[in-house]
């Protein structure tokens, strides 16, 4: 996508533009970049805005230091629905090691989400992206999401370091990486 930024064995390169008739892609060497920032795993989670499910604005710096699961679902998502029995026992059992569990509801509606938290007992944090608006800098198009449920693992140091695992293969690596 034009603007988009890839990096390839340590270099940035940004998307500059693509011909009118679609048969050429113009990309621009950025530079050197030791903490590439990408969608995948290996790469940097890049920056983005984000809010509460109460509407207070999110602030990923107040996690610093710890691992972090993000959760994307939604209300409507069967497969979401029957995940959060594993989520309430990923929580339960890595919360006191280091491990910050964060849901990200897209939704048309944060009230239907709220009350679906608390009537499902979802006892960690929540943000919420609306369905109906398209925001370039939201968590969703951010971090490419197109697929309900997607769990992303974020280490203390920002790094991605899975994504859309099994949810035994996140198990091992949380019993990995928080039990050294």
């Amino acid at each position: 996508m034009v603007g988009d930024v890839f990096n390839v064995k340590g270099n940035d390169y940004l998307i500059d533009s693509i011909s009118d008739w679609g048969d050429k892609l113009f990309i621009k060497y950025i530079g050197n970049n030791k903490r590439p920032v990408g969608v995948s795993e290996g790469f940097y989670l890049p920056k983005f805005d984000a809010k509460y499910i109460d509407n207070t604005v999110f602030n990923l710096k107040k996690y610093s230091g710890k691992y972090i699961l993000l959760d994307f679902w939604g209300t409507w998502c069967v497969p979401c629905i029957k995940l959060i029995p594993e989520l309430k026992q990923l929580n339960s059992e890595f919360s006191d090691k280091n491990l910050k569990l964060i849901s990200v509801a897209y939704d048309e509606n944060s009230e239907k989400v709220m009350d679906f938290v608390v009537k499902e007992n979802m006892n960690w944090e929540h943000l919420f992206v609306s369905s109906k608006q398209n925001d370039k800098n939201s968590l969703i198009n951010k971090l490419k999401i197109n697929k309900y449920p997607t769990t992303i693992l974020i280490s203390p140091d920002g790094k991605i370091i899975g994504r859309d695992l099994e949810i035994d293969n996140l198990r091992e690596l949380l019993i990995e990486k928080l039990n050294d």
